[in-house]
């Protein structure tokens, strides 16, 4: 991980974000949490340069290859 100190001007992040929520493929999963069903509250994916797979709260994040304008 790199931590960028002056980001992107808000401009370009907010591009990147329309550019990047374009995209198909998001998930919005739920988890099961003392008993009941949940929706998760927002949307995600796992983008990442190995075939490593992640897993939280049941969920398995298989990967994808990072998209051009990341």
């Amino acid at each position: 991980m790199h931590l960028e100190p002056h980001g992107l001007e808000a401009a370009e992040a907010a591009a990147l974000f329309r550019t990047l929520l374009a995209l198909p493929g998001w998930r919005q999963d739920t988890i099961q949490l003392y008993g009941r069903t949940h929706p998760l509250p927002r949307l995600h994916r796992w983008f990442a340069l190995s075939s490593q797979t992640y897993r939280w709260s049941g969920l398995v994040m298989r990967p994808e290859p990072f998209p051009d304008a990341l």
